[in-house]
């Protein structure tokens, strides 16, 4: 049914049918366009909220939540947001039936909000890397390049290559 004569002789629910698989397959055409796009855009940066670390992670740089950035990390950096930025009323832990970041938070002993971030696979300069967007659209990450940040002696920067599996970084506030 690809010439018009054909699409003129459909009845409105093969009409209906037609559109809906065109609209469809369009729609998927596009998801995968903005997909390869975005990957394209990635870039490594640096993520702070007002202290003195800085965790390596990625993001698009022009994809904003009210000005700040919306960072994804590796596990082992997320690990250490979740370790570091964790209290007692605000708890972030790792789910690992579910392979994502829940958190928690309360007031006065009783649970207001919860929220959770999964994992999803990215494609960045230094190859696909598996990222958790921990606090993106919900905290207000600052986003730095290394030669923004590394001559400054009074941060931490805290860089997956630099993490292993057992490495604790304890930062007290």
């Amino acid at each position: 049914m690809e010439d018009d004569k054909d699409i003129d002789k459909m009845s409105e629910d093969e009409l209906k049918e037609y559109v809906s698989g065109t609209m469809n397959g369009l729609k998927d055409a596009l998801t995968d366009v903005v997909s390869i796009l975005e990957e394209i855009n990635i870039e490594k940066a640096y993520f702070n909220i007002g202290n003195s670390e800085y965790y390596e992670g990625y993001h698009i740089k022009n994809r904003r939540w009210n000005g700040f950035a919306t960072p994804s990390f590796e596990k082992n950096i997320a690990d250490l947001i979740a370790h570091n930025f964790s209290t007692s009323d605000f708890k972030i832990n790792y789910d690992e039936k579910k392979d994502c970041y829940c958190i928690t938070v309360y007031e006065h002993g009783k649970l207001i909000e919860n929220y959770k971030f999964e994992k999803k696979t990215i494609n960045t300069a230094d190859g696909k890397k598996e990222v958790y967007s921990l606090g993106a659209y919900y905290w207000t990450w600052d986003d730095y390049t290394l030669d923004e940040i590394k001559d400054n002696p009074n941060i931490h920067i805290i860089r997956n290559k630099n993490i292993e599996k057992d490495d604790s970084i304890n930062l007290e506030y």
